[in-house]
């Protein structure tokens, strides 16, 4: 998964967000029978749509979507 210092950094999520997205991560991990993602990772896919009122920022991870920030 993506560090708290990448996440809260580069992708300027809050302390919130990334509580949120830690917590849904973890359970898709839970159902997996590997946790095992790759030499490099790459688990979470980030899709940031910017707006002219802010930000969008959801995550993918195995098929499932999560919505960290909406407007």
């Amino acid at each position: 998964m993506v560090s708290k210092e990448y996440a809260m950094g580069t992708l300027n999520l809050t302390a919130e967000e990334f509580k949120k997205l830690e917590k849904w991560h973890k359970k898709i991990v839970r159902r997996r029978k590997s946790r095992y993602f790759g030499a490099i990772g790459g688990e979470v896919t980030f899709k940031i749509t910017p707006t002219s009122l802010g930000e969008i920022i959801e995550a993918e991870c195995c098929g499932q979507e999560i919505t960290l920030r909406d407007l």
